[in-house]
Protein backbone atom coordinates (compact mmCIF):
# COMPACT_ATOMS: atom_id res chain seq x y z
CA UNK A 1 0.00 0.00 0.00
CA UNK A 2 1.18 3.49 -0.96
CA UNK A 3 0.37 6.45 0.63
CA UNK A 4 1.03 10.29 -1.00
CA UNK A 5 -0.22 12.79 2.22
CA UNK A 6 0.17 16.14 0.88
CA UNK A 7 -0.58 17.89 -2.64
CA UNK A 8 -0.75 14.96 -4.80
CA UNK A 9 -0.28 15.61 -8.68
CA UNK A 10 0.32 12.22 -11.27
CA UNK A 11 -0.53 11.32 -14.73
CA UNK A 12 -2.17 7.98 -15.34
CA UNK A 13 -2.12 6.53 -18.62
CA UNK A 14 -3.72 3.66 -20.03
CA UNK A 15 -2.68 0.97 -22.50
CA UNK A 16 -5.11 1.28 -25.20
CA UNK A 17 -3.91 2.99 -28.54
CA UNK A 18 -6.48 5.82 -28.56
CA UNK A 19 -6.07 6.16 -24.46
CA UNK A 20 -5.39 9.57 -23.35
CA UNK A 21 -3.43 10.28 -20.00
CA UNK A 22 -5.83 11.60 -16.65
CA UNK A 23 -3.76 14.33 -14.65
CA UNK A 24 -4.98 13.67 -11.19
CA UNK A 25 -4.79 16.58 -8.54
CA UNK A 26 -5.85 15.72 -4.61
CA UNK A 27 -4.72 16.91 -1.35
CA UNK A 28 -3.97 12.74 -0.25
CA UNK A 29 -3.54 9.75 -1.97
CA UNK A 30 -3.92 5.80 -0.90
CA UNK A 31 -3.10 3.02 -3.92
CA UNK A 32 -4.00 -0.81 -2.59
CA UNK A 33 -2.20 -2.44 -5.28
CA UNK A 34 -4.15 -5.58 -4.28
CA UNK A 35 -7.36 -4.21 -4.24
CA UNK A 36 -6.30 -1.97 -7.40
CA UNK A 37 -7.54 1.13 -6.00
CA UNK A 38 -6.60 4.65 -6.02
CA UNK A 39 -8.36 6.24 -3.06
CA UNK A 40 -8.18 10.50 -3.39
CA UNK A 41 -9.37 12.73 -0.61
CA UNK A 42 -10.95 15.21 1.13
CA UNK A 43 -10.69 16.84 -2.69
CA UNK A 44 -10.28 15.60 -5.96
CA UNK A 45 -9.48 16.87 -9.61
CA UNK A 46 -9.43 14.47 -12.66
CA UNK A 47 -8.39 16.33 -16.38
CA UNK A 48 -8.19 14.37 -19.21
CA UNK A 49 -7.68 16.35 -22.40
CA UNK A 50 -11.22 18.00 -22.62
CA UNK A 51 -12.58 17.09 -19.32
CA UNK A 52 -12.22 18.57 -16.34
CA UNK A 53 -13.64 16.80 -13.33
CA UNK A 54 -13.64 18.63 -9.73
CA UNK A 55 -15.31 16.41 -6.68
CA UNK A 56 -14.86 15.59 -2.86
CA UNK A 57 -13.41 12.45 -2.54
CA UNK A 58 -12.96 9.86 -5.37
CA UNK A 59 -11.61 6.56 -5.85
CA UNK A 60 -10.36 5.08 -8.99
CA UNK A 61 -10.97 1.33 -9.90
CA UNK A 62 -8.23 -0.01 -11.73
CA UNK A 63 -8.06 -3.16 -14.10
CA UNK A 64 -5.36 -4.79 -16.34
CA UNK A 65 -3.36 -1.69 -14.61
CA UNK A 66 -5.33 1.23 -16.14
CA UNK A 67 -8.79 2.97 -15.44
CA UNK A 68 -12.01 0.90 -15.62
CA UNK A 69 -14.46 3.08 -13.27
CA UNK A 70 -14.54 6.11 -11.15
CA UNK A 71 -16.15 6.84 -8.27
CA UNK A 72 -16.69 10.72 -6.89
CA UNK A 73 -18.35 12.33 -4.29
CA UNK A 74 -20.43 15.59 -4.76
CA UNK A 75 -18.50 15.82 -8.24
CA UNK A 76 -19.28 19.08 -10.61
CA UNK A 77 -17.69 18.22 -14.54
CA UNK A 78 -17.11 20.26 -17.43
CA UNK A 79 -16.60 18.87 -21.13
CA UNK A 80 -15.62 21.84 -23.61
CA UNK A 81 -15.22 21.57 -27.51
CA UNK A 82 -14.79 24.17 -29.94
CA UNK A 83 -18.46 23.65 -30.99
CA UNK A 84 -19.99 22.30 -27.85
CA UNK A 85 -20.16 22.60 -24.56
CA UNK A 86 -21.45 20.11 -21.56
CA UNK A 87 -21.48 20.98 -17.75
CA UNK A 88 -22.79 18.02 -15.19
CA UNK A 89 -23.00 17.37 -11.79
CA UNK A 90 -24.62 15.34 -9.63
CA UNK A 91 -23.89 13.73 -5.55
CA UNK A 92 -22.57 10.79 -6.86
CA UNK A 93 -20.87 10.44 -10.05
CA UNK A 94 -19.95 7.08 -11.59
CA UNK A 95 -17.52 6.53 -14.94
CA UNK A 96 -17.37 3.46 -16.87
CA UNK A 97 -14.25 3.57 -19.25
CA UNK A 98 -14.49 1.03 -22.28
CA UNK A 99 -10.99 -1.04 -23.05
CA UNK A 100 -9.38 1.63 -25.14
CA UNK A 101 -9.49 4.07 -22.50
CA UNK A 102 -12.92 6.65 -23.61
CA UNK A 103 -15.49 7.31 -21.46
CA UNK A 104 -18.54 5.12 -22.21
CA UNK A 105 -20.79 5.95 -19.35
CA UNK A 106 -21.22 8.71 -16.72
CA UNK A 107 -24.30 7.58 -14.15
CA UNK A 108 -25.10 10.58 -11.69
CA UNK A 109 -27.17 9.87 -8.91
CA UNK A 110 -28.87 12.80 -6.64
CA UNK A 111 -29.47 15.89 -7.52
CA UNK A 112 -27.92 15.08 -11.07
CA UNK A 113 -27.98 17.64 -13.54
CA UNK A 114 -26.33 18.53 -17.06
CA UNK A 115 -26.57 21.35 -19.33
CA UNK A 116 -25.44 20.83 -23.00
CA UNK A 117 -24.45 24.63 -25.04
CA UNK A 118 -24.26 23.91 -28.78
CA UNK A 119 -25.01 26.62 -31.48
CA UNK A 120 -28.78 27.19 -31.77
CA UNK A 121 -29.71 26.14 -28.15
CA UNK A 122 -28.91 25.04 -24.99
CA UNK A 123 -30.72 22.31 -23.51
CA UNK A 124 -30.58 21.66 -19.20
CA UNK A 125 -31.45 17.78 -17.94
CA UNK A 126 -32.52 17.34 -14.19
CA UNK A 127 -33.38 14.21 -12.17
CA UNK A 128 -33.00 12.03 -9.22
CA UNK A 129 -30.66 10.07 -11.68
CA UNK A 130 -29.35 10.58 -15.40
CA UNK A 131 -27.04 8.52 -17.69
CA UNK A 132 -25.00 9.41 -20.25
CA UNK A 133 -24.02 7.41 -22.94
CA UNK A 134 -20.52 8.44 -25.11
CA UNK A 135 -19.69 7.07 -28.30
CA UNK A 136 -16.03 7.73 -30.24
CA UNK A 137 -16.30 10.29 -33.40
CA UNK A 138 -13.47 11.12 -35.43
CA UNK A 139 -11.30 10.59 -32.25
CA UNK A 140 -13.67 12.86 -30.09
CA UNK A 141 -15.56 11.61 -27.00
CA UNK A 142 -19.50 12.92 -27.43
CA UNK A 143 -22.53 12.23 -26.19
CA UNK A 144 -25.23 10.08 -27.94
CA UNK A 145 -27.99 9.56 -25.86
CA UNK A 146 -29.22 11.01 -22.28
CA UNK A 147 -31.69 9.13 -20.02
CA UNK A 148 -33.37 11.06 -16.82
CA UNK A 149 -35.26 8.97 -14.19
CA UNK A 150 -37.44 10.32 -11.56
CA UNK A 151 -38.97 14.11 -11.02
CA UNK A 152 -36.88 14.28 -14.39
CA UNK A 153 -37.50 17.66 -16.76
CA UNK A 154 -35.83 19.34 -19.84
CA UNK A 155 -35.64 22.79 -20.24
CA UNK A 156 -34.95 23.55 -24.20
CA UNK A 157 -33.68 27.61 -24.62
CA UNK A 158 -33.35 28.67 -27.76
CA UNK A 159 -30.57 30.91 -29.45
CA UNK A 160 -31.43 34.32 -31.82
CA UNK A 161 -32.43 32.87 -35.19
CA UNK A 162 -30.42 35.05 -37.94
CA UNK A 163 -33.29 37.55 -37.75
CA UNK A 164 -32.70 38.28 -34.22
CA UNK A 165 -36.41 36.42 -32.67
CA UNK A 166 -36.31 33.58 -30.85
CA UNK A 167 -38.78 30.79 -31.02
CA UNK A 168 -40.37 29.23 -27.82
CA UNK A 169 -38.79 27.87 -24.60
CA UNK A 170 -39.72 24.31 -24.59
CA UNK A 171 -39.90 22.81 -20.86
CA UNK A 172 -40.82 18.82 -21.12
CA UNK A 173 -41.55 17.08 -17.34
CA UNK A 174 -42.01 13.25 -16.69
CA UNK A 175 -40.46 10.59 -14.56
CA UNK A 176 -38.81 9.38 -17.38
CA UNK A 177 -36.97 10.64 -20.13
CA UNK A 178 -34.81 9.98 -22.96
CA UNK A 179 -32.57 12.23 -25.37
CA UNK A 180 -31.00 10.94 -28.29
CA UNK A 181 -28.39 13.60 -30.32
CA UNK A 182 -27.24 13.56 -33.72
CA UNK A 183 -24.12 12.09 -35.02
CA UNK A 184 -21.22 14.48 -33.64
CA UNK A 185 -23.28 15.16 -30.19
CA UNK A 186 -23.68 18.77 -31.25
CA UNK A 187 -27.83 18.71 -31.60
CA UNK A 188 -30.32 17.14 -30.37
CA UNK A 189 -32.00 14.75 -32.43
CA UNK A 190 -35.24 12.96 -30.40
CA UNK A 191 -37.03 12.82 -26.91
CA UNK A 192 -39.04 10.04 -26.07
CA UNK A 193 -40.95 9.70 -22.89
CA UNK A 194 -43.37 6.34 -21.90
CA UNK A 195 -45.31 7.94 -19.35
CA UNK A 196 -47.24 10.61 -18.58
CA UNK A 197 -45.69 13.72 -19.53
CA UNK A 198 -46.42 17.44 -19.84
CA UNK A 199 -44.65 20.46 -22.32
CA UNK A 200 -44.94 23.55 -21.39
CA UNK A 201 -43.89 26.68 -24.18
CA UNK A 202 -42.68 29.53 -22.70
CA UNK A 203 -43.12 32.54 -25.09
CA UNK A 204 -39.95 34.46 -25.99
CA UNK A 205 -41.68 37.08 -28.07
CA UNK A 206 -45.02 39.11 -27.67
CA UNK A 207 -46.81 37.11 -30.30
CA UNK A 208 -46.15 33.85 -29.05
CA UNK A 209 -48.65 32.18 -26.54
CA UNK A 210 -47.82 30.91 -23.50
CA UNK A 211 -49.52 26.95 -23.37
CA UNK A 212 -48.84 23.77 -21.71
CA UNK A 213 -49.71 20.40 -22.89
CA UNK A 214 -50.36 17.37 -21.32
CA UNK A 215 -49.92 13.50 -22.68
Amino acid sequence: EMHMNSQVDIYLTGKGKRSKPMHVQSERLVYQEAAAKIFLGPWSKLIRENTVVDAGGSVINMKDKQIDTIDADHAHGVDSYPKRHLNYAADMLHLTYNDDGELEKMNGVGNAHLTSESKGSETTVKANMVDLYFETENNENVLRRTLANGNASIEAKPEPQPDGKYAETKIIVSQTIELKMRKGGKELEEVETHVPTSLELLPNQPIQHHRILHG
